[in-house]
């Protein structure tokens, strides 16, 4: 697993929600060290990790939305 995948991990495990504080989260949990430019990098994988989480439930509340309208117009006729 790449530390962005285990820093999702741990943040859905821990109930963690958002890029900066899962990886503060997972950088605690490895004992708080590490590498600036590595904890730079399981960031910014985590921020798109819970972009693309963010777009797919955005797009499937607009799909709802979309098919009431058309349930409600054709209950109207």
């Amino acid at each position: 697993m790449t530390g962005a995948e285990e820093l999702v991990a741990y943040g859905c495990k821990t109930k963690r929600y958002g890029g900066s504080e899962a990886a503060s989260a997972f950088l605690r949990s490895y004992g708080g060290s590490m590498d600036t430019v590595q904890f730079s990098a399981i960031l910014q994988g985590s921020i798109n990790s819970y972009s693309i989480i963010w777009a797919v439930l955005f797009f499937i509340g607009g799909l709802g939305c979309l098919i009431s309208i058309i349930i409600f117009e054709q209950q109207k006729q």
